[in-house]
């Protein structure tokens, strides 16, 4: 006959590996890539270049009760969603190269582990600070050959920075040559507006 409940120190181990597997949560879901525990420290500047640690991942099997699901047999719907992206995404950046194509399960299901949310996610963080495709794949293919990539990051964001800037200047110097127009057009008269001129405000 089974107990109705376990005692205390039971419970009490129970809860430690409760916490444990919450820990294992944080760190495995933001890992793209990542074979041994090492790699999974190591492989966090690499994720957190354009935010913050995800604390709470939307995906686990165990946390969410999936407990019958192993690491890899998430769907590509499961996987998008928990990327806070569409599938058709999830598609487009498996043919852009930035992600690997799973492999089919025997009932010919495509099977997506935790690491391909949080590569998911790496890349809309990208995206988010204005890096194009062919950069966010370059970060990948240094991550994935075992380099942090964390530099090279450093350097886009940096020419990012001077692009903008560059832009934020052409934008307000056109915008001060708008004005003028603007406050000229509203003191004219309309009505003596030379018609070879088409408009003599512009």
């Amino acid at each position: 006959m089974m107990p109705t409940s376990l005692p205390s120190q039971a419970t009490h181990r129970v809860h430690v590996e409760a916490s444990r597997v919450a820990q294992r949560r944080v760190v495995t879901i933001a890992v793209p890539v990542a074979t041994s525990c090492a790699k999974e420290v190591t492989a966090w500047p690499f994720l957190n270049v354009f935010g913050t640690r995800a604390r709470h991942p939307p995906f686990s099997p165990i946390l969410d009760g999936q407990v019958g699901l192993r690491e890899g047999q998430m769907r590509i719907g499961e996987a998008a969603a928990a990327a806070s992206m569409t599938t058709k995404a999830l598609r487009f950046y498996e043919v852009e190269g930035l992600l690997p194509y799973p492999e089919r399960a025997p009932n010919g299901y495509r099977d997506y582990g935790e690491e391909t949310v949080g590569r998911l996610q790496f890349i809309r963080r990208g995206r988010a600070a204005g890096l194009n495709l062919a950069q966010i794949r370059e970060i990948l293919r240094l991550r994935d050959a075992g380099t942090a990539p964390c530099r090279h990051v450093v350097t886009l964001l940096g020419n990012e920075l001077e692009r903008l800037d560059a832009q934020i200047a052409e934008l307000t110097a056109l915008r001060a040559t708008v004005a003028s127009f603007h406050e000229a057009a509203n003191a004219g008269d309309p009505t003596r507006c030379d018609a070879e001129l088409i408009c003599s405000y512009v």
